[in-house]
């Protein structure tokens, strides 16, 4: 009986020698093959999913800066209608000369503005694109944060001393130019929202 050997199998002549001699039965066996090939696919798998993540990031980059503009663009929206309301009641509250009421009025005044502008400068710290982009931003609301508090505390002790035509000329002066300022950062965040938008 004769005994035929099996024949080898032949390599296509086109097969780059590295590969051939990778695939020859000598040079590796099978478990080394599986386990390049393995690594190779774990190696696809993590540069695929790397890939995806980095893309993940460039679509959600804009929305994020969008969002972080409206976010401190409504705390200084906030800010403004505060400064805004209290000229409107000191206003009201010089032609009745009610010292107690306007020292009330005050006192909230500066309770909610501490907390609206400790709420935008926590916005801001947390969009720091926004200060890169325009830095009077954050300056602007430094002032504000330092200037408004004096003014009222001013205008309380005037009040009190039954000044009230100097309260008066304060509110129409100092008071207005906070209230332009506070306007001028609700423009300057608008037009960054816009951009952002756009």
């Amino acid at each position: 009986m004769a005994t035929t050997r099996p024949s080898r199998v032949k390599e296509p002549k086109d097969m780059p020698s590295a590969a051939r001699s990778l695939f020859q039965n000598n040079a590796l066996s099978i478990g080394r093959r599986l386990t390049v090939c393995f690594l190779v696919i774990v190696l696809s798998m993590i540069a695929a999913d790397a890939l995806v993540f980095w893309q993940f990031r460039q679509m959600v980059a804009p929305s994020r800066r969008l969002s972080d503009a409206e976010r401190v663009s409504v705390a200084i929206v906030r800010l403004r209608l505060i400064v805004g309301t209290f000229r409107k009641n000191v206003v009201a509250l010089e032609s009745s000369h009610a010292t107690e009421q306007f020292s009330a009025e005050a006192a909230a005044l500066q309770q909610r503005f501490f907390r609206n502008v400790q709420d935008a400068q926590q916005a801001l710290s947390k969009a720091p694109e926004i200060s890169r982009e325009d830095p009077t931003v954050p300056a602007a609301l430094e002032a504000l944060k330092v200037t408004l508090p004096s003014q009222v505390d001013t205008a309380v002790l005037l009040a009190a001393a039954g000044d009230w035509n100097a309260v008066r000329l304060r509110i129409e002066h100092q008071v207005q130019d906070l209230v332009d300022l506070s306007s001028s950062l609700v423009e300057k965040m608008d037009r960054q929202v816009q951009q952002q938008r756009a």
